[in-house]
């Protein structure tokens, strides 16, 4: 892998993970099923504990506070995507729902929803969401990753074998099965409540309706929020994503 193409890969707050005893390297983004994939990892190199325990703060800190602050990692990290030979993961998603995954994640805290001009009071539509990213333009990609692309600069430069969320579990397993791995409690891993399917009720058009999540408890949707015009702006928007993983255009 070049140089370069590394350092964009090494981003602080959501730098892969890797260990000597493990035998990939994983690179994952917000809103991908982030917290299985750490759980699945912490549970191979033994630092998951009691799994039933395991909770989605205890799982990122884990990450940002030991894994990250251990003595040589970005060092050893570097030098293994530049010139090892550990397969390198990646975890992608369907553009078109996870812009709608993104969308809620971005209202529901100020930190990322003031970056797009409105707040958690006010909220926002999903329509004006894609509208302001397409206004971000290339600079789309400096953005945090909860909303930015899933692609990172350059990872056409090295070979990267995808694994799609709608097919996590499975696609962990045959991992586990190819390298020799200890078959994981997979039913535990993958309970997270780190998301916001329960609270997806809503049926109808609400692709224009601002939605505010200090005073919305059901949301829209998938479907709800797609329409012709925000089908399009997806495909616009996160075109790059579409078509360096091959979902299909207008299948979500």
């Amino acid at each position: 892998m070049p140089e370069i193409v590394a350092k964009n890969m090494m981003m602080p707050f959501y730098i892969p993970l890797f260990s000597t005893n493990f035998p990939y390297v994983l690179l994952w983004v917000p809103k991908n099923g982030c917290t299985i994939v750490n759980k699945w990892f912490m549970y191979h190199i033994g630092a998951a504990g009691d799994l039933s325990q395991l909770n989605v703060e205890m799982t990122h800190n884990y990450r940002e506070f030991v894994l990250r602050k251990r003595s040589g990692y970005d060092v050893e990290l570097k030098e293994e995507l530049i010139n090892g030979e550990k397969p390198i993961v990646k975890i992608v998603r369907n553009p078109y729902r996870r812009a709608v995954s993104s969308f809620y994640h971005a209202l529901s805290g100020d930190w990322l929803i003031k970056q797009l001009g409105s707040t958690v009071l006010e909220g926002m539509s999903f329509t004006s969401y894609l509208l302001k990213l397409k206004s971000f333009g290339e600079s789309i990609h400096e953005l945090d990753k909860h909303i930015a692309p899933q692609y990172t600069i350059g990872e056409e430069q090295t070979p990267i074998h995808y694994v799609r969320l709608e097919n996590l579990q499975h696609e962990l397993m045959d991992l586990e099965r190819i390298a020799g791995l200890k078959a994981s409690p997979m039913n535990e891993i993958a309970r997270s409540s780190h998301h916001f399917s329960s609270r997806m009720k809503l049926e109808g058009d609400y692709a224009n309706r601002v939605i505010s999540f200090v005073y919305d408890e059901d949301l829209p949707t998938v479907n709800s929020l797609l329409n012709e015009e925000t089908k399009a702006l997806v495909e616009e928007i996160f075109a790059v994503d579409l078509h360096f993983y091959g979902y299909k255009l207008g299948e979500y």
